[in-house]
Parts: structure tokens; sequence; C-alpha cells
């Protein structure tokens, strides 16, 4: 992989590539208007998906404009929604880290009472 100076400059992004396409990580599901959503392969919480924002390399939530920020959350809030109905969790964690893979996205991970983390991140 790239250097992460490189990759949150947008050369290289696996992110920008992926496109509607699947991998061995993700499965691409749907399309939503600023971004698009993946499952995730690895299940460890039943309904896990990444929601990646693809109108154009963006390393940062800093780096939206206020309409490209409103978008991007609207998708996430419909996410959410989803995946909450689909899985019937008991609590939905959203996280956006970075430091890996610099591309905004989002992970959203279902959890569930009876999970053997529940309370834990």
């Amino acid at each position: 992989m790239k250097p992460w100076k490189d990759l949150a400059a947008g050369d290289g992004c696996p992110l920008c590539s992926l496109g509607e396409d699947s991998n061995e990580f993700v499965t691409f599901v749907a399309r939503l208007p600023a971004s698009r959503l993946y499952l995730a392969k690895n299940q460890t919480y039943r309904g896990t998906c990444t929601l990646v924002y693809a109108r154009r390399h963006v390393a940062r939530m800093g780096d939206l404009g206020r309409e490209e920020w409103q978008a991007l959350a609207d998708d996430l809030r419909k996410t959410e929604r989803a995946v909450m109905r689909v899985t019937g969790a008991d609590h939905v964690n959203v996280e956006s880290l970075g430091n890996t893979v610099p591309h905004l996205h989002w992970h959203v991970i279902p959890r569930y009472a009876d999970d053997p983390r529940w309370g834990r991140p």
C-alpha cells in the first residue's frame, strides 16, 4: 500500500478505486446520493457495513462543504435506520477513523445485547 500521505491526497486511494465493485473485504450493496454502502465480509457483528463518501476523494469531514456534509449525514442516517430495521439490533455504533485508509468513510456496526462484547467497543 502507498504511504498514508499519498493516500490522504487521493493518490492510489483504495476506496476511490473500489467504486461499485466487491472484493475480499466488502460486498457492494447500494449507491446513495452522496455515498456507497458496502456489507463487510467480516460479520463478527451481523450486519456490519461501511458507508464510503463517493462524490470525490476526501480525507476528513472538515474537507466537506456544508451541502456535502448534509448529504453524507442524510446517507448515514438512512443507513443506520436500515441496518436497525433489517438486523433487529439493539444499538448501532458508527465510527469514522481514517488513520489506515484516509478516505472519509463510516463503519456502521450493529450491536446486540447478547453479544459477547456488549457494553464495550
